[in-house]
């Protein structure tokens, strides 16, 4: 099992703050450092549509360099920072000195309602054998792993529909299953079967057959921001 030290409330909280810092530095105690950062922002957008030419690239990190010049010369940011860091070297030593103990069983285990609908968080299948139902996921901000090598009583037709707002989703698929996969996002990638699909406000549709015969797995993603990743293991 993968120990994650940094979560997704972590990393929410802590943008939050930084977020609230910088605005606050920025709009009430220098305020002239308010257009070295709209600079910044300038140059790293035109850094991002020129980024396969030189001046594209000298831009966006022209622009970086401003923006983390602002964000750092915050004395409030380097203070959330040095927290940020505090409490990360804190959680990596209670997961090494106190790591998770996970008893394996033989027998299958009925899985409970394991899937949640919610806002923040991570959200995933379980670690030990579980009973397969189609699933239908809604979930705001936070990652979401599917593992279908864990499941039992797999049928020949199977759906997983998720409906994502920001986020990273990883579904896990037993070799040789068909994959019928369906993918709308604002802006996001696809990986599939080691290839990689960028999608921008659109919708892909992508169809691995390995054989007619074969099981099927139907899924349905979409997402605001999020990156998809479907391998076979």
């Amino acid at each position: 099992m993968t120990h994650k030290y940094i979560s997704t409330e972590m990393l929410i909280i802590f943008t939050a703050l930084m977020i609230i810092a910088n605005f606050y530095y920025i709009f009430f105690e220098k305020i002239g450092f308010l257009l070295v950062l709209l600079l910044g922002c300038i140059l790293v957008y035109i850094g991002y549509v020129y980024f396969h030419k030189v001046r594209g690239l000298l831009s966006f990190w022209i622009g970086a360099l401003l923006i983390a010049f602002t964000l750092l010369s915050n004395k409030y940011t380097i203070i959330i920072l040095f927290i940020f860091l505090i409490v990360l070297i804190i959680r990596y030593l209670i997961y090494k000195f106190k790591p998770f103990k996970i008893i394996a069983a033989e027998e299958e285990v009925d899985s409970p309602d394991f899937i949640k609908q919610k806002w923040f968080g991570e959200q995933h299948t379980p670690v030990y054998v579980y009973k397969w139902e189609d699933l239908q996921i809604q979930h705001g901000i936070g990652d979401v792993h599917i593992d279908m090598t864990k499941a039992a009583n797999i049928k020949e037709d199977n759906t997983i529909v998720v409906r994502h707002l920001i986020g990273r989703t990883q579904i896990v698929v037993p070799l040789n299953y068909n994959i019928n996969f369906h993918f709308t996002a604002l802006y996001g990638n696809a990986f599939i079967n080691e290839q990689s699909y960028k999608v921008e406000n659109k919708n892909i549709k992508i169809v691995e057959k390995t054989k007619e015969e074969n099981y099927t797995v139907n899924i349905y993603l979409s997402t605001f921001i999020g990156d998809v990743e479907v391998i076979y293991k």
